[in-house]
């Protein structure tokens, strides 16, 4: 009976183990399956984002409205005139004048800085694949530029560091290896046309050490010796892009009392050979209504400031209009913007103020926008024939990438769920054939036992 119970418990084990070897392969070829899926989601989002690449037009202008909160207590009160529709903002002066400006967008007054940024998104993921982008934030002074770029903790924070954490994340998924989410920073300023290091020791003169723009390589782009910080977390670069930015000459002005008096270009090399540069311009200048017209300090800097802003004015003009010869070595800032008008997708963010008692300086900033928006990179060409078509094949690419990235999401949970499952299911193997491999011990002894009674 003993036998008969040991060789009953037997072949019950076996048909477990037999039970929980098919179910392993089962879950096997389930894994598989969703591997495979999972590869073939990823290509789709490859396809998406080169889509998503080929529909940003080489020059884009976008205008953004400082809040009017934001100023301080002795603006309130002040009358404002401006209004908004998508891609066109209407600026009033004080004598009740009009004027009408047409952009590729308008952001309403107040916008979230993670709602601008969603919109520059998409260049962020061209670098992350190698491409080139530029974001230039231009206005005048007080008008909110480098709280766009550089912003502040939280919710505030600016397009400095969203764009280096989002590349980022988007190397880390494209090249899913240690070491593939590397940015490289270098950070410089274009002070009284000087070029000086943001991120090296202080000269003996106490500053930022000034760089030369005359080396070329083979290819013929300018060479800087910067330093050059390499980050591979969100938090390092938002340290290194802080220790850039307070080094920058800042100085109190009648418009702003950290008005910066420098241009500051950001580059961040990405490990895929694509090139993201950050351009926060130092603001236009009215010297009589700034306070820098007592002939010291401020109006050196405030003339240094506005001769680099008529040169890059001169560039956009002479690209606009086809020329032969584009001014690019009449001024430091746009020696080093020249690779990058020459290769980069160009997004212009033009800072506005919504008081009537700046509708004069806002519309020569609206101005400049319009000009930018003209030169022919092929981006004319886009608008007349394309641009309704790319925006609705952007908005499809987005909504299926969204998609996409939720199914792969999913397919990550339950891939891992799965993988999760099939070692319990190992350990629960192991165990059965642990526990068949002692009955059948047990059987053996049982059967001895019959042998010697029976003898």
């Amino acid at each position: 009976l003993q036998a008969a119970d040991v060789e009953e418990r037997r072949a019950a084990a076996e048909a477990q183990l037999a039970g929980a070897r098919a179910e392993v392969a089962r879950q096997g070829g389930t894994i598989e399956a969703q591997e495979r899926e999972l590869a073939d989601l990823r290509q789709q989002h490859t396809a998406l984002c080169a889509q998503v690449r080929e529909s940003i037009p080489p020059v884009s202008v976008m205008c953004r409205i400082r809040p009017v909160q934001s100023y301080p207590k002795a603006c309130a009160g002040e009358r404002t005139g401006v209004s908004v529709d998508q891609t066109e903002i209407v600026i009033e002066d004080s004598a009740s004048r009009s004027r009408k400006f047409r952009m590729d967008r308008v952001f309403e007054m107040g916008m979230a800085q993670e709602e601008v940024f969603g919109v520059a998104a998409p260049w962020i993921e061209s670098v992350a694949r190698g491409g080139s982008a530029c974001v230039l934030a231009y206005g005048a002074t007080g008008s909110g530029k480098t709280y766009t770029l550089q912003g502040s903790d939280g919710p505030g924070c600016g397009a400095g560091p969203r764009t280096l954490g989002l590349a980022h994340h988007a190397l880390r998924r494209i090249t899913e290896g240690p070491g593939g989410g590397a940015v490289r920073l270098s950070i410089v300023e274009v002070y009284c046309d000087q070029i000086r290091d943001l991120l090296a020791p202080l000269s003996d003169a106490g500053g930022p050490p000034a760089l030369q723009c005359s080396r070329r390589d083979a290819q013929g782009r300018a060479v800087l010796d910067s330093v050059e910080a390499e980050v591979d977390t969100f938090d390092a670069a938002e340290e290194v892009l802080q220790r850039g930015y307070a080094a920058r000459v800042t100085d109190a002005t009648l418009c702003n009392e950290r008005s910066s008096r420098s241009h500051i270009v950001l580059f961040a090399r990405l490990a895929s050979g694509g090139q993201m540069v950050l351009v926060d311009l130092a603001g236009s200048e009215n010297v009589h209504k700034s306070g820098a017209d007592d002939g010291g300090k401020l109006l050196t800097e405030a003339k240094a400031i506005n001769r680099s802003l008529s040169a890059l004015a001169d560039v956009v003009e002479a690209l606009a209009k086809r020329q032969a010869f584009v001014p690019f070595r009449n001024s430091r800032l746009t020696m080093l913007l020249e690779d990058t008008f020459g290769q980069a997708k160009i997004l212009l963010l033009v800072h506005v103020s919504p008081f009537v008692s700046d509708a004069a300086v806002s519309g020569h900033s609206l101005q400049f926008g319009g000009r930018v928006r003209s030169v022919d990179f092929g981006a004319q060409t886009l608008r007349k024939d394309q641009e309704q078509r790319l925006k609705s094949e952007h908005q499809r690419s987005l909504e299926a990438n969204r998609k996409l990235e939720a199914q792969a999401e999913q397919l990550r949970k339950e891939l891992a769920d799965a993988q999760r499952d099939k070692k319990e299911q190992k350990q629960q193997l192991a165990q059965l054939s642990e526990q068949l491999r002692e009955q059948q011990r047990e059987l053996t002894k049982e059967k001895e036992l019959r042998c010697r009674s029976d003898a």
